[in-house]
């Protein structure tokens, strides 16, 4: 996979890497993050016959819609999803503010080492504030 390389929009859907591609797991997302089927229905994370193929997910792709890759148990790949903690990201999860546990200037360095240690596709999460490091691995049910 190319080394951290970002995909934020359309017109870098096609550097995500074409092993990922390659594959039927591909839902659209409104900005709640909800997965859609290309017909702008609901998806199910565990249903393949409401996934579709990369291509045809971006066709049907409308302004403001993001597509996702839906990880699936017998899949080889895996994601590190790396979030930036501040009182906007806890607001929006309805979380309490807890400055405690804010993302710091040591939180960044160690994303930057995993970066580092991984050197693999990267892309910026849907909100902005956060990185999915996509890698080869089964690390078994996620969490």
């Amino acid at each position: 996979m190319d080394p951290n390389t970002v995909a934020r929009s359309s017109s870098n859907w096609q550097l995500i890497p074409a092993e990922l591609r390659a594959l039927p797991q591909w839902t659209l997302a409104g900005p709640d993050k909800a997965p859609l089927t290309i017909n702008g229905g609901h998806a199910s994370v565990t249903n393949p016959s409401t996934w579709a193929s990369f291509d045809d997910v971006c066709r049907a792709a409308k302004p403001g819609q993001f597509i996702g890759y839906v990880i699936s148990k017998d899949d080889p790949f895996a994601c590190i999803d790396l979030d930036w903690i501040d009182a906007e990201s806890q607001a929006r999860k309805g979380k309490p503010i807890d400055p405690s546990l804010w993302s710091t200037d040591a939180t960044t360095e160690r994303y930057q080492r995993i970066l580092d240690l991984y050197g693999s596709y990267t892309e910026i999460s849907a909100n902005g504030k956060g990185l999915h490091v996509w890698v080869r691995g089964d690390i078994g049910p996620g969490w």
